[in-house]
């Protein structure tokens, strides 16, 4: 395989430098043209609080991760997804209480303002990034920095509390448009993958071997043959060679009519992700995610396992249950490498036939979350965990002296299944460590703990004394949110039996000094308190706060 440096201009990281600092200073410059009248706050402003007359009530407070603000003599006040307004609003009815006419302005400090990210993947600076008010993903990416192998097609953004989404900003090494309003959020975890599209020239040429292509970058046929196969061989088969475009599409090219009659039309563009094979009459060949890409004579067929070991195996990021076998004609038949390999599946041990092609592809990431009494809380890519049980996850996250391995909760959409892996470890109980799926929340509870989520003035564990009341707990994490459900708290008990239950309790009647009905919190309870205009599932509920909670721990850390 030749370098990348004899092959391709390395000047992308110059260019993407130049282009993306401009846009950074581009969007910071234009931040207060967010500040309309609808702009909603989020955690990070720092709002400028002036109550006039009242010097000691005035001043800036920042907007914290779970959204609220305190101010002396105030407390707490929820104030993410409300305008300035509003808070002005909720600002002077407080006043009434203490002063006879109060007068209340609210702006933000946009200087001060920030908006924490963590940057991770194929960036130069990988980690938390504070960036200011009214940054997009660019002025992250631009911050963190990218190289010629960050690709930026595929960016993933995940905002808290929400399923990822993929963005595409190729734009910026190309003469595309590109939308770069995606504002940043407190707590998004943005990842930048690795560019995992290649240029492969394989077959019957005198250097077969493959280079990372940027985004952009193209070559054509004649390109390929010469600089990165270095011609061909003499054993090369010039009527037909074959292009596989990215997505499985083939193309035949006429090597006689390219080199010898100069029929350009046989010069396609080749684009990266491409592989082109020059084709001798009894080779097979195996490219994709494999240790060694390779081209190889065989006088009769041969299975895919054999062909496979020619090629030295799989690499850690093969996607094994999409490998799919192209004929010399251009047919393509799909191979469940997993079931063949792992299983003993051995009817996709499919013979292979001289002139045949075997791709292995690049699988997609795959992640969960794990919070609670672990060393290393946050999410958990499991692509490559071939063991996929809960005491293994919890094992590579660490667990602390003082979690409760009883009663290891999972958290899926909808669902919630309790493991008791103390049961696993000390009786062999292995019915006890299920399996687990990506976008899972394991939760590691702490023995003497109960977790509060939701509408509160701060999310989280909180330490558990016999006799804690709900009001105990709502006073200890500073009260509710201005937004909170005040009748509609949810209590979710796991019981010894594995099963779990959820008790309603209301705190509305506290408002006329009515006591709520008396209910005892127990050690591992979780207490959530749904916003106002929340409907959904209560484990779907406790999931994504669970979710947010574990991000923003990580980013913290």
């Amino acid at each position: 395989m030749r370098p990348q440096s004899d092959f391709l201009p390395r000047r992308w990281s110059l260019m993407a430098g130049v282009v993306l600092g401009l846009l950074m200073m581009s969007a910071v410059s234009s931040g207060a043209q967010l500040l309309g009248p609808e702009y909603r706050l989020s955690p990070g402003d720092v709002l400028q609080v002036q109550v006039f007359g009242e010097q000691q009530m005035s001043g800036e407070y920042t907007v914290g991760p779970a959204g609220t603000i305190s101010i002396p003599q105030m407390g707490q006040i929820y104030v993410r997804d409300t305008t300035l307004k509003d808070i002005e609003k909720v600002l002077t009815e407080r006043l009434s209480e203490l002063l006879r006419f109060p007068h209340v302005l609210v702006t933000i400090n946009e200087t001060a303002s920030t908006r924490k990210v963590y940057v991770s993947g194929q960036v130069e600076k990988q980690g938390p990034l504070l960036l200011p008010f009214g940054a997009t993903v660019v002025d992250a990416l631009a911050g963190a920095g990218i190289g010629d192998f960050s690709d930026i097609s595929r960016v993933r953004v995940t905002h808290p509390g929400q399923s990822p989404t993929t963005l595409d900003f190729s734009g910026l090494r190309t003469d595309e448009p590109i939308d770069i309003s995606e504002r940043v959020q407190y707590g998004d975890i943005i990842y930048v993958p690795k560019v995992q599209d290649k240029i492969a020239v394989l077959g019957q040429v005198n250097q077969p071997g493959s280079v990372y292509v940027p985004i952009g970058e193209e070559v054509t046929v004649l390109e390929a043959l010469s600089r990165i196969g270095q011609g061909l061989s003499a054993r090369a088969d010039r009527s037909a060679a074959l292009l596989i475009r990215k997505d499985s599409t083939t193309i035949s090219i006429d090597l006689n009519k390219l080199l010898e009659e100069g029929d350009i039309t046989q010069n396609k563009l080749l684009q990266a992700g491409d592989v082109l094979v020059v084709h001798e009459a009894a080779n097979i060949s195996v490219v994709g995610e494999v240790t060694n890409p390779t081209t190889f004579l065989s006088g009769e067929p041969v299975t895919v396992l054999q062909a496979i070991s020619q090629a030295g195996g799989f690499t850690r990021e093969a996607a094994l249950t999409q490998g799919q076998v192209f004929t010399h004609a251009g047919e393509a038949r799909p191979v469940d490498l997993e079931a063949l390999w792992k299983e003993g599946d051995l009817t996709q041990n499919v013979l292979m036939y001289p002139g045949d092609i075997l791709v292995v592809p690049e699988a997609e990431p795959e992640t969960l979350m794990v919070v609670g009494a672990v060393a290393r809380p946050g999410p958990l890519d499991i692509a490559q965990q071939e063991e996929r049980d809960v005491l293994r996850i919890v094992t590579v996250a660490g667990v602390t002296a003082t979690a409760d391995l009883r009663r290891v909760t999972i958290y899926r959409e909808g669902d919630q299944i309790v493991a008791n892996l103390q049961a696993v470890m000390d009786e062999g109980k292995l019915e006890q460590n299920v399996d687990v799926e990506p976008g899972d929340v394991i939760m590691v509870p702490e023995k003497e703990t109960l977790y509060v989520l939701g509408a509160v003035g701060r999310q989280g564990k909180l330490a558990w004394e016999p006799g804690m009341s709900i009001v105990d707990v709502l006073t200890a994490v500073g009260g509710l949110a201005a937004r909170a459900q005040k009748n509609n708290i949810a209590v979710v008990r796991t019981r010894p039996d594995g099963t779990w239950e959820s008790i309603k309790l209301s705190v509305g009647p506290l408002a006329q000094g009515i006591p709520p009905e008396p209910h005892e919190l127990k050690a591992g309870d979780i207490v959530y308190v749904p916003p106002r205009g929340v409907k959904r599932n209560i484990l779907t509920l406790i999931r994504d706060a669970l979710w947010t909670v574990g991000a923003v721990i990580n980013i913290l850390e």
